[in-house]
């Protein structure tokens, strides 16, 4: 389930400037981690909760305002 997770979120357009660590136990998603807006943390939340199998999320992500930047 963790690369199901990582790639639906890799191809959300909507989630955008973070460094997310995932996690999952039992069905539950664990992120961790900062992105940098408060919509972009929805984004995160949104798409994990509509993937098949997440029994749970628990969100520990920070907001930290800060965009990051990936090759």
């Amino acid at each position: 389930m963790l690369g199901a997770v990582a790639e639906a979120l890799l191809a959300d357009a909507a989630v955008t400037g973070g460094h997310l660590d995932l996690r999952i136990q039992n069905g539950v998603v664990i992120l961790d981690g900062e992105v940098d807006t408060d919509d972009t943390r929805a984004a995160v939340t949104d798409r994990v909760w509509s993937i098949p199998g997440v029994a749970d999320v628990c969100d520990a992500l920070r907001v930290t305002g800060r965009r990051y930047w990936t090759d």
